[in-house]
């Protein structure tokens, strides 16, 4: 099966060389585990109500304060974090 986009992001050259890899490194990282978890069990639905909550409420704040982050969230759309869990 397909794998979570936040896994196949983690292997794409412009996330691997941008100025924000670490960054990147750790909300994909995040989510990742999350997505793990799935797959070992935890409730889909559940996991996906959260990783939005995260999202919204901490990661989007919290990303709006990195400048070199947020610029380049800006190319991909914030959206993007919502899918990470998704394959």
């Amino acid at each position: 099966s397909q794998k979570p986009l936040g896994e196949r992001m983690e292997t794409m050259p412009p996330i691997q060389k941008s100025p924000a890899a670490g960054t990147w490194t750790a909300v994909l990282g995040l989510a990742n585990r999350v997505s793990k978890a799935v797959e070992n069990g935890y409730p889909s639905q559940q996991a996906k109500d959260a990783w939005h909550d995260y999202v919204a409420n901490s990661l989007l704040p919290w990303a709006k304060e990195q400048p070199g982050f947020q610029q380049e969230l800006n190319k991909y759309g914030e959206k993007v974090l919502y899918s990470l869990l998704d394959k």
